[in-house]
């Protein structure tokens, strides 16, 4: 009986399907966990090649892979299902057991002859049956790549990296227990190149726990062209539940990214040495996120960029400190809630930035915070050189065009080169000087004026 689109993908129909659709069953996989199928799934992958859009199916079963596949352009490599997202159902899983430390699956170009529209979906790729590293997808000069359905779970070594990925589409995306602490290898890796960055990226509903060292690495900063751009995720999912004390790294860098957006991110646990949860060098940039019970130096870590938005909630009794924004930052707004237990905690803000915190129902700004850290001078909006600064400990002042015009103690108002001042007792004023007078009180009825030669006089 022909198979219909609304039967079920297994290797008994597809003896009989039409379309273009290739079984690699008909070249000799096997699909046992032990028999090395590489060549057979290759062959298939070659022969789908000459027909653009045709899909190589690998029925459901282990598939032992000793040497890299090169998946073809416009060719679709699909499975039976994930084992992850199968787990919970009673569908059989199709899974690639790595068998070597080659890169297993290739999807790369070069910069003269880019590699275009090649797919995997609802497919595991196991990588450490054996203790064998090495990266699982490598797309790199890919265009509109797409996955979608695709696990990598226990692989020492990168779960995805793609430099110059161009247009590609990341769906259901899950990464558990990859990477690796020793070498220092993040589990995903999306970096520019010597020529080009990677450009218009998406990350649907990203699934990432577990892994050895940082989760996602959006590196601007490997090569010298340009930075990575438009790179979006929506509803990732990043979970660090590792006990040891290895991870002391971010969950999530950003590194020289132009155009970065998370919606509805959570990031949750992490960090238990040291690190950050986010830490983001981004520009035009918005990031929407929960950081929950996180541990280690800070909850978001604002290390540069400029023109960016973070709407972050935290969550958290060992966080260092909840947000920091480095002097390398500009231009930069926050707006985090605090939950539960978190501490208040704020340092190095940035240029022309600003935070609010919100709390009990209440949007405030964090206190003293409004500040160039270079010379802790807040300036007012009007274009020139007045502003306010503290010049000693709880003392304000105000300068307006770069003269110094009223200053605030503890105790005392007094102006410069004006009238100033009301206090209680005249001993509590600063000593008086031939530039500077003030007021003083001494009784509910009394008002005195000491001018600049401390001489004083009776007014009321």
């Amino acid at each position: 009986m022909p198979w219909s689109s609304g039967d079920s993908l297994n290797s008994r129909n597809l003896n009989n399907m039409g379309g273009n659709i290739i079984n690699v069953m008909a070249h000799g996989a096997v699909g046992d966990g032990v028999t090395d199928d590489t060549a057979a799934i290759q062959a298939a992958i070659n022969e789908a090649s000459t027909t653009s859009g045709t899909e190589v199916f690998l029925p459901a079963g282990s598939y032992k892979i000793t040497s890299s596949l090169s998946l073809r352009p416009n060719v679709i490599l699909r499975g039976a299902g994930p084992r992850l997202q199968h787990a919970t159902t009673s569908k059989a899983a199709t899974v690639l057991i790595r068998g070597s430390n080659d890169t297993m699956l290739l999807a790369t170009g070069t910069t003269a002859a880019r590699h275009y529209g090649a797919s995997l979906r609802d497919l595991t790729a196991d990588g450490i049956t054996s203790g064998f590293t090495g990266t699982v997808l490598d797309c790199t000069r890919s265009v509109g790549f797409y996955t979608s359905r695709f696990e990598v779970i226990d692989n020492l070594g990168m779960a995805v990296y793609g430099a110059e990925v161009w247009d590609a589409v990341f769906d259901s995306l899950w990464v558990r227990n990859s990477g690796n602490s020793g070498p220092n290898v993040e589990a995903i890796v999306i970096s520019d190149s010597t020529v080009e960055g990677s450009d218009r990226i998406a990350f649907n509903n990203l699934h990432s726990e577990s892994n050895r060292y940082t989760h996602v690495l959006l590196d601007g900063a490997g090569g010298s062209g340009d930075i990575n751009k438009w790179i979006y995720f929506n509803n990732p999912k990043v979970h660090d539940y590792l006990t040891d004390s290895e991870l002391t790294v971010p969950l999530l860098i950003a590194k020289n990214v132009n155009n970065l957006q998370i919606d509805s991110g959570m990031f949750s646990g992490g960090s238990s040495g040291g690190g950050s949860m986010i830490q983001s060098n981004a520009s035009f940039s918005r990031i929407d996120a929960i950081l929950d019970n996180g541990e280690g130096d800070y909850g978001l870590d604002i290390t540069g960029g400029t023109r960016s938005t973070y709407d972050v909630t935290i969550t958290s009794v060992s966080l260092g400190t909840l947000v920091r924004i480095g002097p390398a930052a500009s231009n930069t707004i926050v707006r985090y809630i605090r939950q539960g237990t978190a501490t208040s905690s704020l340092t190095d803000l940035g240029t022309n930035s600003l935070v609010v915190n919100a709390q009990d129902g209440k949007y405030i700004l964090d206190a003293g915070k409004l500040a160039m850290p270079a010379t802790g001078r807040f300036y007012l909006d009007g274009g020139g050189d007045t502003y306010l600064s503290e010049v000693s400990a709880n003392q304000l002042r105000m300068t307006v065009g770069n003269v110094t015009t009223l200053d605030v103690t503890a105790n005392a108002l007094y102006a410069s080169n004006a009238i100033s001042v009301l206090s209680s007792t005249a001993a509590s004023l600063p000593s008086a000087s031939s530039t500077r007078g003030y007021f003083y009180a001494d009784s509910a009825t009394s008002l005195y004026w000491v001018n600049g030669s401390g001489v004083s006089t009776l007014v009321v």
